[in-house]
């Protein structure tokens, strides 16, 4: 799973869903002044971001997309079906670990990165980690649900 930030302009929302307050500075687009916009009129909005890598090219990516998926069901409790990616999202890593492995320039590349990744990991508050260990529970009862159909 890719890891996800969430924030939001509001406070209390921010707090209840463990989300932190966006900290971007900077020229925006039409998303930034949709957030304030509706921020001004008191309609609470969140923000979901997954950080990839600058490497791999822009194409879709089942990974990223089921781990956004995956944080957004964790913060509002909507089945979003993510755990349907599962195999795609597999395949897709496979593929991706075989095109670095296969270009020893990228893989120490790469390791670069990982290890410059590693150094600056934030840690996670506990909010976090219990809406983490909730959404493994669910998935963990999902999957047995679909083992005994």
């Amino acid at each position: 799973s890719l890891g996800v930030i969430g924030s939001s302009t509001n406070k209390d929302l921010a707090q209840r869903l463990g989300l932190s307050s966006p900290s971007y500075q900077g020229p925006t687009g039409l998303v930034g002044v949709l957030h304030d916009t509706l921020d001004q009129a008191g309609i609470p909005v969140l923000s979901l971001r997954v950080s990839l890598p600058h490497y791999i090219p822009d194409t879709p990516n089942p990974k990223a997309t089921r781990s956004l998926l995956r944080r957004f069901e964790q913060v509002t409790g909507v089945d979003t079906g993510y755990v349907g990616l599962d195999r795609e999202a597999a395949d897709w890593q496979r593929q991706v670990t075989a095109a670095v492995a296969g270009d020893p320039e990228i893989a120490e590349y790469v390791k670069r990165l990982e290890a410059q990744a590693d150094q600056s990991e934030e840690v996670v508050s506990g909010d976090v980690l219990a809406a983490e260990f909730e959404a493994f529970l669910r998935e963990q009862d999902r999957r047995s649900d679909e083992s005994e159909s």
